[in-house]
């Protein structure tokens, strides 16, 4: 048993590392997320394209742009490619009805609570935009 502990010690050490980096990196990451939505304050809706997040990122950053924008914000992360995961998220407002709109309209599917919505769309970036320009997102 003592030959394996060298190996269990720097397995230790490798985990705590691991870790630390995980703990920076989501601090690291909410900080970055914080400067994007302060170029939204006061903008109203908002609706804000992002590469290789995941849907939890999605959500913590559409979730950071509502706290400035003082309307709906609406996240998107993907490629036109593969399709696209989204967040909407609103202060004060029901956005369940804009979510069946919009996935029906854009090739999707979605749901969650009536103040943040989350789902996926096979639309490309250019559908997403003319239907969020021609479609009213309410406050």
């Amino acid at each position: 048993m003592t030959e394996y502990l060298p190996i269990l010690i720097v397995g230790a050490i490798i985990g705590s590392f691991a870790v630390a980096f995980l703990i920076a990196y989501a601090a690291l990451q909410k900080k970055l997320f914080g400067f994007v939505a302060e170029g939204y304050v006061n903008r109203g809706n908002v609706l804000h394209f992002e590469e290789g997040l995941d849907s939890v990122q999605i959500r913590e950053l559409a979730d950071a742009i509502a706290e400035t924008c003082s309307g709906t914000a609406a996240v998107f992360s993907g490629s036109d490619e593969a399709g696209y995961a989204f967040c909407l998220v609103t202060r004060n407002g029901d956005l369940r009805a804009f979510c069946r709109e919009m996935t029906t309209a854009l090739g999707g599917r979605g749901g969650g609570k009536p103040e943040c919505q989350m789902g996926t769309v096979r639309a490309g970036e250019e559908s997403i935009l003319k239907h969020f320009v021609s479609f009213y997102i309410p406050e």
